[in-house]
Order: structure tokens, then sequence, then C-alpha cells
């Protein structure tokens, strides 16, 4: 897998996508798509005109990993709320609970492993929100303990593996991919849940931006 490291790139020099494009004179949106990660493809003149301008080679500009993987999830519970009508008949949100399944699917040269997490999520009004990831037990039952627990203990030894031996700009997009699909699942069961139940949207949007910035969300997990 091969991300653009440019993020980290200006931020080490304390320069700005903005600056930058005034350096090369290559459009902020461009930039902008390569610093999130989101370009599909980019010009030999663009990468050639960003490493001048930051004094590096392509090899600096272009972060790779020698695995792909890719993140699906799914419900394991219908979403749990707790809405209330208050003394002036406005309904006020106290908690989201909801628990997922999150399949992880790595692949590299000669490795193709599925890890499944049970994903635990809540937030409270005002106070947090959190999701707490775990690895989930599969089911062995026709193995003795003693084999159960080996191939548990290889299966996380492998996962942590993984995660610890690549770059941190990689981590922090596994990070950030991770939390956007388990967010956006929440959102989305959220919404429906509200549309089905009369709640006003308005009070379902305060609620969203309140509580599901990136400032206010805290995690566990077990490979950190």
């Amino acid at each position: 897998m091969i991300r653009v490291n440019l993020n980290v790139l200006l931020a080490e020099r304390n320069m700005t996508a903005s600056q930058l494009s005034n350096n090369t004179g290559i459009s902020k949106t461009t930039l902008s798509s390569l610093v999130n990660n989101t370009s599909g493809g980019i010009q030999y003149d663009t990468i050639d005109k960003i490493c001048l301008a930051l004094g590096i080679g392509p090899n600096d500009f272009f972060d790779y990993i020698p695995y792909n993987y890719t993140m699906n999830l799914e419900n394991l519970s219908t979403v749990q709320m707790d809405i209330k009508l208050n003394e002036n008949d406005n309904y006020i949100i106290n908690k989201i609970v909801q628990t997922m399944l999150l399949e992880i699917s790595v692949t590299g040269r000669n490795i193709e492993r599925v890890f499944d997490f049970e994903v635990d999520f809540m937030s409270e009004n005002e106070e947090r929100t959190m999701y707490v990831i775990k690895f989930k037990n599969e089911n062995l039952s026709n193995k003795n303990n003693e084999l159960k627990l080996k191939y548990e203990h290889e299966k996380i030894e492998f996962f942590n593996g993984f995660y610890h031996n690549i770059s941190y700009g990689h981590q922090q997009l596994f990070k950030e991919t991770m939390e956007s699909l388990i967010i956006d699942q929440v959102v989305n069961e959220f919404k429906e849940y509200a549309h089905n139940n009369n709640v006003d949207n308005s009070v379902v949007t305060e609620y969203i931006e309140k509580n599901f910035g990136k400032d206010k969300i805290n995690y566990r997990v077990p490979w950190d």
C-alpha cells in the first residue's frame, strides 16, 4: 500500500498547503487531496515541483508498506438510545449505545489474514463519546484449551506486528479510516432511529456536531 507523506512533510517544516501552493503553482485543491490521501493519481510534474520546493526525493514523498488492508463493519446489535422530552417538550438525547463487528483483512506477499474485532460504542450527551475495540473470540469449541489459547495468541501477535511495523503516517491513516467507518455507521443508525421516532432533525444535527467531533472522541484499542 502506498500513501503520500505530504501531511507529515509539511508539518515537519511548519508549512501549510496554501504556502506550498504559492511556492509551486500547484492548485490548493490538488494539494488538499494529496495531504488527505484522497487523490486517485498524481502527475510526475507535480511530484517534481513538490520535491524541489521541500528539498526531498520521491522516496520521502511516498510512504510504502508491503501490505494492503480492507475494513468492513456490521452491526451486532440494534442501536440503543435514551431520548426523552424535557419540561419544554424538547427532545434530549442522553445516550447512544451500539455494538458492531469490525472485520479487517490484511494481505501481502504470501500473507492473507482476517481479523474480527468487537466494537462497543457509547456516547453520553455533553460528557464523552467513546469506542472500545477488542479482539473477538472465535468459535474454537472443537479445539482444546491449549490450542485455542495458542491460536488466539498467534493471531494477536501477528496483528500487533503488522500495526507496529508500519510507519506512523500509515498508522494515522489506519486509525482515521477505522474511526470514520465507525462514526459513519453510528450516525446513519442514529439518524434512522431518530426519523422513525419523530425526533426533530435539528436535535440530531446538534447532537452530532457537539459529540462526534474529532476532539470529542476517545478510544481504546488492543494494539496501542
